[in-house]
């Protein structure tokens, strides 16, 4: 049951940041926080962060090239929209994003 929760909120997560993606604008998280993101790895193909928010932790509007998240560890936070409305997933949240270049 854990299992399908995991996955469950997985697909969640990377459809949610797919729309987000979509909506902001376009700055870099790893410039707008490096306290948050860390880039893993980059070549001319891909580009790997390890995302790391603690609960309370904020990151203004931004945008990712085509991408996905793995989440590392069940996880909530709060996801904001750029038409101001927000929906509450509040915990710890560790993932790595795979941005795929063009």
């Amino acid at each position: 049951m854990k299992h399908v929760i995991r996955i469950t909120l997985g697909i969640f997560l990377i459809a949610a940041t797919a729309f987000i993606g979509k909506l902001a604008s376009a700055q870099d998280p790893l410039e707008l926080a490096p306290d948050i993101y860390t880039l893993l790895f980059e070549n001319e193909r891909v580009r790997v962060a390890d995302v790391s928010f603690q609960p309370g932790e904020k990151i203004a509007m931004h945008s990712h090239p085509d991408h996905f998240v793995y989440v590392l560890s069940p996880s909530k936070l709060r996801l904001g929209y750029a038409d101001g409305t927000s929906k509450d997933i509040d915990t710890e949240f560790h993932a790595l994003v795979v941005e795929l270049k063009e």
